[in-house]
């Protein structure tokens, strides 16, 4: 389903009409009474992130992965907010990987030019969530910055069908971390533009809690950027507003329970800790009751205490949707946070362009 939490209408007393996720794509779907689903308005290249229908009219916001999102009313766009960007939208290249359960898809977003850049994989959160064609600014601006941005979506995404989805119950690290770097090295294959001796690991909430586990199972990547992350599943089972629950939703297993203790452990990225040598940024919210902040808090002690270059950036007054909804300054201050720690460690990016306050000044 789209970015907002929209439910199903009742378009008549036999009609609903609904969101689905389709790969990278979200329509508007009908489904029947007798359970035939047809479409309304699909578009496999774009997503519908929202949409309200009422009185026979149905308002709706429409984006690509290369179009800022515009409102339409009964079928006409009625903003152009897109005409109205102070930067030139680029388009991704779509990138295709394999596992035993077939096709799996994801995106490269690169600068312009010609030199080669640094490459960024980036995993979404979740883990049922998708990238697809909805418009990334932050993948923009990092391609703005001369980085090229690799998102997909692995085992555990939606969109895929429910095998794929189901895939990654009880098993997180396993074949999700398979996914994540075979799709990484598609990507350095089929762009000869990236270049695969610098490159980045990052992600937010799921996908900061995969950026923690990669960076302790592998040094293939220069720097680490874990944002709202989870490290230790143990305390994340005490201390998250979706605690009580979450594990035995995910993984089959809760930290109540001594039989399952030893196994949350195994799969929690502090217990791998010793292994991690790439320099990581902490991105955390003081307020964020998902991930609560004394995840960040044991990850960063627990890299100081091995040596490992770490910042933390705690942000006062904001929870786990910094990075959607959060105060403007601060959104501003989270990106030039990540954009410092990438020039930091991956240096040589190209096209630089500077955020919107640097150049007015």
């Amino acid at each position: 389903m789209g970015a907002f939490p929209e439910r199903p209408v009742w378009l008549d007393a036999e009609t609903l009409l609904f969101l689905s996720t389709v790969g990278g794509s979200c329509g508007l779907f009908r489904a029947a009474l007798d359970g035939t689903v047809t479409p309304q308005d699909h578009d496999p290249r774009a997503v519908i992130a929202a949409f309200t229908a009422r009185g026979g009219g149905l308002a709706l916001i429409r984006e690509r992965a290369d179009r800022f999102p515009e409102v339409e009313l009964n079928g006409g766009q009625v903003t152009d907010l897109h005409d109205r960007l102070p930067f030139p939208a680029r388009t991704p290249a779509r990138v295709p990987f394999t596992n035993e359960l077939g096709e799996g898809e994801g995106w490269v977003l690169l600068p312009d030019g010609t030199e080669r850049a640094p490459a960024l994989l980036s995993i979404h959160g979740g883990p049922h969530t998708a990238y697809g064609h909805a418009f990334m600014h932050e993948f923009q601006l990092f391609a703005a910055r001369g980085y090229g941005v690799c998102y997909g979506n692995p085992r555990g995404s939606v969109g895929y069908g429910q095998a794929w989805s189901s895939a990654i119950y009880g098993r997180w690290g396993t074949v999700d971390m398979a996914d994540l770097l075979a799709f990484f090295g598609a990507c350095l294959a089929a762009q000869e533009r990236l270049d695969g001796t610098r490159t980045a690991v990052m992600g937010g909430s799921y996908g900061g809690y995969m950026t923690n586990w990669i960076t302790g199972h592998t040094d293939r990547f220069q720097a680490a950027i874990t944002d709202r992350s989870i490290c230790n599943l143990l305390s994340f089972g005490g201390t998250s507003d979706i605690g009580m629950r979450f594990w035995d939703d995910e993984l089959g297993l809760n930290f109540h329970r001594s039989a399952d203790a030893l196994k949350l452990w195994d799969m929690s990225p502090l217990k791998y800790v010793e292994q991690v040598r790439t320099p990581t940024l902490i991105v955390h919210s003081v307020l964020d009751h998902r991930c609560p902040i004394e995840q960040a808090e044991q990850w960063y002690a627990a890299l100081r205490l091995h040596g490992v270059p770490v910042r933390f950036v705690r942000f006062p007054g904001e929870d786990h949707e910094l990075n959607r909804s959060g105060r403007p300054d601060r959104r501003l201050t989270r990106l030039r946070e990540y954009l410092g720690w990438l020039e930091r460690w991956l240096p040589g990016a190209e096209g630089r362009q500077p955020l919107a306050e640097e150049a007015s000044a």
